[in-house]
């Protein structure tokens, strides 16, 4: 067990459904990680009596999948060809993917803010942008030697440990943005999304048109597409709390103008529709299916 960490909690969930079954083990990282991370370590085990394919929404989550089981299937916005990753990399994206694995899988998924992933992997994020890279493409023979550990452990709190190590020794010589690009994004984060761009630019004492430069090139979107995204995950979120809302109730809720808007944002950011959303969700709010999608698999 690693040293930054000597007592683990980890939380135990899973469901049986038509399709399978999954399992998945959360925990927190190490604490002086957290800041960079948008969620716990995820470890999963998911069987199928088919190869299910998922829908993965925009999103300002930088995802990072360790594959410990057979390589995923991911088109991108509206392509129906497929490359084929085992462990990778998902920048910050304003359209979807399509992401389709085998009837047996498991991997680990770490998802970084744009700030921690900035810090972490050592890079501008627009270099990630609306692509999927292969881990050992983004930090080279260093990941490919943390997935060999991760097969060899026994266990998931011997793997989430491993997890920690690996960021904790990066932590030490992270590569941080811009700070005034980072109280831009804190301001976004703040207000969800509804930050005035014109205020924050004065605030940095930059131009409209230079911090929007300025913030893609770090972050991976400008402000204004990057607010959007964030309002509709703030969207999607509402939508899967407890009691039942009408989408009108959850557009005004968020943000919104009306539901025309968010229809709007459904469509770019989803390829979908609300009333599809929420019949595509897999019980146990495990993901967002997207079967009947065609894929054309790249050689």
């Amino acid at each position: 067990m690693s040293p930054h960490q000597p007592t683990r909690r980890i939380e135990i969930t899973g469901q049986q459904w038509a399709l399978g079954s999954w399992e998945m083990h959360s925990s927190p990282s190490a604490s002086r990680l957290r800041p960079l991370l948008a969620n716990p370590y995820v470890g999963f085990r998911e069987e199928t009596v088919r190869p299910l394919a998922r829908r993965e929404v925009a999103t300002l989550r930088v995802p990072l999948i360790l594959n410990l089981g057979a390589p995923y299937h991911v088109a991108l916005g509206t392509s129906t060809r497929a490359e084929h990753f085992s462990s990778f990399v998902a920048g910050v994206s304003d359209i979807p993917a399509v992401v389709q694995g085998a009837t047996h899988s498991c991997a680990l998924q770490v998802d970084f803010t744009p700030l921690g992933a900035r810090a972490l992997f050592g890079r501008p994020l627009a270099e990630l942008t609306n692509q999927v890279v292969a881990f050992d493409d983004v930090l080279g023979p260093q990941a490919r030697v943390l997935i060999e550990r991760l097969h060899d452990a026994g266990t998931w709190e011997a793997r989430f440990a491993l997890i920690d190590d690996f960021f904790l020794a990066r932590l030490t010589k992270a590569d941080r943005c811009d700070p005034r690009v980072s109280h831009v994004w804190s301001q976004l984060v703040a207000t969800a999304g509804q930050a005035r761009i014109d205020h924050m630019a004065r605030d940095v004492g930059w131009s409209r048109k230079h911090l929007a430069a300025r913030f893609r090139d770090e972050i991976g979107l400008t402000p204004k597409v990057a607010a959007r995204v964030m309002r509709f995950e703030a969207l999607l979120g509402c939508s899967r709390a407890k009691g039942r809302r009408t989408w009108s109730e959850l557009a005004a809720t968020c943000g919104y103008f009306d539901q025309a808007h968010l229809n709007r944002d459904f469509a770019e950011f989803a390829h979908t529709t609300p009333g599809s959303y929420v019949r595509d969700l897999v019980p146990g709010d495990a993901g967002l299916l997207a079967d009947g999608e065609p894929f054309a698999m790249a050689r």
